[in-house]
């Protein structure tokens, strides 16, 4: 009897942890209320967060993409400009710098041509290319005839969306001091 009291005080004890009383108010076994208790708190929990998806890499700019931008900036037999600037691949940021520039002041030849930075268009065009993972350099070559040519780099820029933008044009090899944003205009012909 001494050692009968403690083992019943210990499995009521056990039948107490073990959560609710299963049939006609016996103990339950400790087995059955573990495992109900865990097939519940699994349905209540909820979904684990699915794994992180890495976004895929957009892919690598290549010269053949800003070859191409290039002469979506520089259209047609007679190189100029876009012409409609709403429609131009250009950043918000060079749209609003090409529009003040197209305000000649009083006293000033009319305005230019929005990148070439010439009044006429070429009569012909080249251009290669330098990639980066962040756009490029499109390095244009305008022609005249004769000996005259206008070379300007185009400088652009990959967007978050991956679209490539013009972004600002340089005098080849000059340097942003030659900038369309930079307070006096430069001429790009040689």
């Amino acid at each position: 009897m001494k050692i009968g009291v403690p083992l019943i005080l210990l499995l009521l004890g056990l039948a107490g942890c073990a959560g609710p009383r299963v049939g006609s108010g016996g103990p339950s076994s400790s087995a059955q209320p573990a495992a109900g208790a865990t097939a519940a708190a699994v349905q209540t929990s909820p979904a684990a967060p699915p794994a992180a998806t890495a976004a895929p890499k957009p892919a690598s700019v290549t010269t053949a993409d800003l070859d191409a931008l290039a002469r979506r900036v520089f259209p047609g037999p007679n190189p100029a400009g876009c012409g409609n600037l709403a429609s131009c691949p250009v950043t918000d940021r060079l749209r609003a710098r090409v529009e003040q520039l197209s305000h000649t002041p009083a006293n000033q030849p009319g305005p230019l041509a929005q990148f070439c930075r010439c009044q006429n268009g070429a009569s012909g065009m080249s251009v290669t290319s330098e990639a980066d993972e962040s756009g490029g350099v499109a390095h244009v070559v305008l022609d005249y005839g004769g000996s005259f040519t206008s070379k300007i780099d185009l400088i652009i820029v990959r967007q978050p969306d991956s679209r490539l933008l013009l972004d600002d044009t340089q005098c080849t090899g000059r340097g942003a001091g030659t900038s369309l944003y930079a307070p006096t205009m430069a001429a790009c012909g040689t």
